[in-house]
């Protein structure tokens, strides 16, 4: 009786039939960004400083997304090239090094602010993290995941196959 009086939406053509767990409505080939990408991405001055600068954080060490978003303009330390991380869930202190191009690009980020958030909306907002890899895929054509999987794998390729005998 209850289930003839709950009306049901139809599921459009797309969506049904469908595995548990697998999108059929998005195509993308996963095809990693190469070093020669990457480059251009970061030198590109049509590309927003802080995309540039959050792209070269990505993809050159250990620093997630997440990390990036959450440092403050007075966690950066210009002179030593790092920033402090933290996170009292997990670590309570995390120093994150910066290469020189990073921590330019870093500095041309914060535009002369002394606090606050470092990665922020003209309205002084934080960026939050679906924020930023919208804009991201839409400017650089990659995810931030590919792009810090992209250095990665610049940073400790695999090693070769052996050789059959």
């Amino acid at each position: 009786m209850l289930a003839s009086t709950t009306s049901r939406k139809p599921r459009p053509p797309a969506q049904r039939d469908r595995g548990r767990g697998r999108r059929t409505d998005i195509v993308r080939d996963h095809q990693l960004p190469t070093e020669r990408d990457l480059q251009t991405i970061v030198t590109d001055p049509a590309t927003p400083v802080a995309l540039r600068a959050i792209v070269q954080s990505l993809r050159e060490g250990d620093a997630r997304l997440t990390d990036l978003l959450a440092l403050n303009v007075s966690d950066l330390d210009h002179a030593s090239r790092e920033a402090n991380l933290t996170d009292q869930a997990k670590e309570p202190h995390r120093a994150l090094p910066f290469s020189q191009e990073a921590t330019a690009l870093l500095r041309e980020a914060s535009d002369g602010h002394a606090g606050g958030p470092l990665f922020h909306a003209p309205t002084g907002q934080r960026h939050g993290r679906e924020t930023v890899t919208h804009q991201m895929q839409a400017t650089t054509g990659f995810t931030p995941h590919e792009i810090r999987a992209a250095g990665r794998k610049q940073r400790h390729p695999a090693p070769p196959a052996p050789e059959e005998q």
